[in-house]
């Protein structure tokens, strides 16, 4: 099974984080900038890098990743994204909610729908084992 790239907005750390970690313990292996990046190195470079080698992309939406669409990396790694959509086809593009339903849009380009919301907590061990099944199954197709 591939690497899952996680594309999330900073004001997001708390909630994909907890998810990051949850997954890993699930088996799923993630390229999760917060610890995968060296800084001091070309920042841009090493995400293009991972997004190219990678098998998935796991877009986490919420109020946040709206109002960084124009941001630079966060731009770049969606435009990488769609790239990759074009160039392989079996690049598979998942989408999650990380914030409330009203401020949480996940762009048509990205299929316009969520797998799952994590902005409740209640039900998370459910969603989670959920989210890791997705994943396997569209690593696996």
């Amino acid at each position: 099974m591939g690497i899952v790239f996680v594309c999330y907005a900073r004001e997001d750390l708390p909630v994909v984080d907890l998810m990051v970690r949850k997954l890993e313990e699930r088996g799923i292996v993630v390229w999760f900038g917060n610890r995968d990046i060296r800084y001091g190195e070309n920042i841009h470079g090493q995400i293009r890098t991972a997004i190219r080698s990678s098998s998935a992309f796991l877009y986490c939406a919420s109020e946040a990743t709206v109002k960084r669409m124009a941001g630079t990396l966060f731009a770049m790694e969606e435009r990488e994204a769609l790239t990759r959509i074009k160039s392989d086809p079996s690049f598979r593009v998942l989408c999650v909610k990380a914030g409330s339903d009203e401020g949480s849009k996940i762009p048509e380009h990205f299929g316009g729908r969520a797998l799952t919301n994590f902005s409740r907590s209640g039900d998370w061990p459910e969603k989670l084992s959920q989210l890791a099944d997705d994943i396997r199954s569209a690593l696996t197709s």
